[in-house]
């Protein structure tokens, strides 16, 4: 008596999927759950998971949904930022949105940065050195 067990993805517990999570860059786990269902969409918003943002690999056009959906409400969980599109610079060193905000951050990598954002940054960190 074989008994085939087939498992779906969205029955693997948070615990798991968190796991999974973990590898994946946030803008490729946002585009492929965000809007999936409530499970994922609560999941990506109420959890613990530190988030990498990687600035590289998103359009301009993409930018705005996707920081007013994941980035500003989840500043606090974020840990890794990558940059190198200048005009995604603009957005995350806008007055509004200055990276002191990112409270976990542990790692920034910033690539074709003009010299007055990166000026402007270490002049903010100092004080929180």
């Amino acid at each position: 008596m074989n008994k085939s067990y087939a498992t779906r993805f969205q029955d693997l517990s948070n615990e798991v999927l968190c796991d999974v999570f973990e590898y994946l860059d946030m803008y490729d786990i946002y585009q492929g759950f965000f809007n999936l269902n409530n499970r994922f969409y609560c999941l990506l918003i109420n959890s613990c998971l530190p988030l990498k943002i990687n600035g590289s690999n998103i359009s301009k056009s993409k930018l705005r949904s996707y920081h007013n959906d994941i980035i500003i409400p989840n500043q606090h969980r974020i840990n890794i930022i990558r940059l190198s599109n200048p005009c995604i610079i603009d957005i995350f060193f806008s007055p509004e949105h200055f990276i002191v905000q990112f409270i976990r951050l542990e790692t920034l990598i910033l690539e074709n940065i003009k010299s007055k954002y990166l000026e402007n940054i270490l002049n903010r960190l100092i004080f929180f050195i």
